[in-house]
C-alpha cells in the first residue's frame, strides 16, 4: 500500500505575522483540492498533519515549553500551548469535514512520550489501523508529557518522521510532502534548491534561508534535518508551495512542483 503523509505548514495555513489567526479561504481551497484528489485517485492512501503557525507557537515561546518546567509558570504554560495547538487542528478539521473528508484528529501527546527531549514510548499501532480502515489520521505538533524535563513539543515535522519510519518497516511505500507558503527550500540567494540529499545538505545547510517569524522547533533547516533521516528508509520527501493553486492537488497525484530530498 501507498501512503503519502502531507503538512500543512503553519504558514499556509495561519498568518503568522499575526497571533492566533488562521486563513479560512486557503483552507477551504486546500480541503477542496484534496476532496479532489481522493476523487482522481480513489485508492489515494492520505495522512494529514499541520502546523502550528500563529497559534501554538506564539506561547510555546512565551513559556518556553520545549524546555520543560523552567519556572513556576511552566506547567500551565504547557496547557496552554496544548490548547492553541488543538484550536488550529479544530479549525482545519472543520473544513476538510465540510468536503466530506474523513480525517480524524489524534492528539499526538496521547501516544507518544519522550524522556528529555528523546522519545521513549509510542503507539503507532492505532495509525497503521486506521489508515486499514480508511480514515484520514490527522496529527499536529504538540506538547508532549517529558519524565524527564515535564514538557516538551514534537513539531509536526518531527512526529511525521516517526509515523514514516514506523510505516516504512511494515512494508509501506510512503512519501512525505510539506506544502507551504515557499516555492520549496530556499538558498541564501531566494533561489529555490531543486534537489538535497545527505551529502549535499552538507554543502548547502549553512546558507538555507530562514524568515524572522517565531518558530520554536527549528524552521526549515531542521524540517529538511527530519527528512533527511528519512532517506535511508528509501523515502522520499517534498517541500513545494501549497498557495498555489492546483499545486497540492498535483503533488498528491504524483506531480511534484518544488524541492525533493532523497537519498541520491
Amino acid at each position: 500500500m501507498n501512503i503519502t503523509l502531507l503538512k500543512l505548514g503553519g504558514s499556509l495555513v495561519t498568518d503568522k505575522s499575526h497571533a492566533y489567526t488562521a486563513v479560512p479561504e486557503r483552507i477551504k481551497l486546500i480541503a477542496d483540492e484534496i476532496a479532489r484528489a481522493q476523487i482522481s485517485d480513489p485508492d489515494l492512501r492520505l495522512i494529514l498533519g499541520n502546523g502550528a503557525g500563529s497559534f501554538a507557537h506564539r506561547s510555546a515561546a512565551k513559556y518556553g515549553t520545549i524546555n520543560g518546567f523552567v519556572d513556576e509558570n511552566s506547567l500551565y504554560g504547557a496547557c496552554v500551548v496544548h490548547k492553541d495547538a488543538i484550536e488550529l487542528n479544530r479549525i482545519i478539521t472543520e473544513a476538510l469535514l465540510k468536503k466530506n473528508i474523513p480525517v480524524f484528529s489524534l492528539q499526538p501527546s496521547a501516544f507518544l512520550m519522550t524522556n528529555g527531549k528523546k522519545l521513549i514510548e509510542s503507539n503507532l499501532r492505532i495509525i497503521e489501523g486506521m489508515i486499514q480502515k480508511k480514515y484520514i489520521p490527522f496529527v499536529y505538533g504538540d506538547v508532549i508529557v517529558d519524565q524527564l524535563q515535564g514538557s516538551t513539543i514534537l513539531s509536526t515535522d518531527t512526529i511525521f518522521a516517526i509515523i514514516a519510519a514506523f510505516l516504512s518497516t511494515k512494508g509501506y511505500h510512503v512519501r512525505v510532502i510539506h506544502a507551504g507558503n515557499y516555492p520549496g527550500v530556499l538558498d541564501k540567494d531566494n533561489n529555490v534548491i531543486q534537489k538535497i540529499t545527505p551529502e549535499s545538505f552538507l554543502e548547502i545547510s549553512s546558507s538555507l534561508h530562514e524568515n524572522r517569524i517565531v518558530d520554536v522547533t527549528g524552521g526549515m533547516k531542521l524540517k529538511v534535518e527530519e527528512m533527511l533521516k528519512l532517506t535511508a528508509l528509501g523515502i522520499e520527501s517534498y517541500i513545494l508551495d501549497g498557495t498555489q493553486k492546483n499545486r497540492i492537488y498535483q503533488a498528491l497525484l504524483g506531480k511534484i512542483k518544488g524541492t525533493t530530498i532523497s537519498e541520491k
